[in-house]
Formats: C-alpha cells, sequence, structure tokens
C-alpha cells in the first residue's frame, strides 16, 4: 500500500497524457494474468518447477524481513550466513520501513556484494 501511495505520488496519473492513461489502466488490467503466467512458469533450470514453487515466500514476508534486520543489524557476520536474495530482502525492506537511509543501504550492499565476490573467487 504505501509503495502504491508513493508511485501515484511520484507519477500522478491525473498529470498523463489521455493516450497514458488509457495504456496505464490496460497494463493494470493485465497484471492479474501476468502474475499469473510468471508465478506459473517452468523454466529447465528450475528442472520443471514453477517460480511460485521454489520462491521462498514464508522467509521473505514483511514482519520476517523486519525480524531479521533487528536480528542482524551491526552485524555483518550474521548477513554472510545468509542467501544473497534473502539479505537483498531484508535490506529492502528496512529501506521500505524507513530504517536505513539511502546512502546506508548502499554502505550495506556494496560490503555484501564485495563479501560475495571475493568468496566466489576464492572458494
Amino acid at each position: 500500500d504505501r509503495l502504491k501511495v508513493l508511485w501515484n505520488r511520484l507519477y500522478p496519473l491525473r498529470l498523463a497524457q489521455p493516450n497514458t492513461i488509457e495504456t496505464y489502466k490496460g497494463l493494470v488490467d493485465l497484471l492479474p494474468a501476468f502474475t499469473h503466467l510468471l508465478l506459473e512458469h517452468r523454466p529447465k533450470l528450475l528442472r520443471g518447477k514453477s517460480l511460485k514453487e521454489v520462491f521462498p515466500i514464508a522467509s521473505r514476508q514483511p514482519a520476517r524481513l523486519r525480524h531479521l534486520y533487528h536480528k542482524w543489524k551491526g552485524s555483518a557476520e550474521q548477513m554472510r550466513r545468509h542467501a544473497p536474495s534473502l539479505v537483498f530482502a531484508v535490506i529492502g525492506q528496512a529501506r521500505a520501513d524507513g530504517a536505513l537511509t539511502p546512502l546506508e543501504e548502499a554502505k550495506v550492499l556494496e560490503r555484501m556484494l564485495r563479501y560475495w565476490a571475493v568468496r566466489r573467487t576464492i572458494f
């Protein structure tokens, strides 16, 4: 809901050209079908499983992400124990909640990206 409010504040539809408004409305109407198609997609690399089946939805819920952020806060060692996708989700949620400034978010992610890059190079 907050993202929707922010989006509408940054891109007020009332200021758009009529053809842009119609295009936007058409895209919004397509979202349910697109979401279904995306979640049911079964790429070969996933060995026949759908994206919905392999994505860890429970561990990516906002309340869980907030809990992990407070648990990890200030501890790169804690973050290093988890998958990059989870770290990005936790940091993204913290940023969305206003718990991190854009600069703090960038610094944390920069440190983590460097760590993952070095780890991948060495091991």
